[in-house]
């Protein structure tokens, strides 16, 4: 009976490591992130960080990680970055 745990150990342990190399599998390029908003999904990489800190100031919030936001916070964002979508510099 007690040869019967070893082998659910062994079976649970290769099961953890075959999900964790399926993880690792999907993960971003180095500097980007995918955030949840809440329609669709973005892409945070340095220039969403950069409207990030200009919605900071413009609404005199101190800066902490959007991640860390509350709900409302986060959707607050969202709702004004799209209304300040990137525009490409005119020559």
């Amino acid at each position: 009976m007690r040869r019967g745990y070893g082998y659910f150990g062994l079976i649970a342990a290769g099961g953890l490591l075959a999900a964790t190399m399926m993880v690792g599998c999907g993960q971003q390029p180095a500097g980007t992130v995918e955030v949840a908003a809440p329609t669709d999904t973005h892409h945070w990489d340095d220039h969403e960080t950069s409207a990030y800190a200009r919605w900071e100031v413009e609404f005199k919030k101190p800066h902490v990680e959007f991640t860390v936001r509350q709900p409302a916070e986060q959707s607050d964002y969202w709702t004004w970055r799209k209304s300040h979508p990137d525009a490409p510099a005119q020559h």
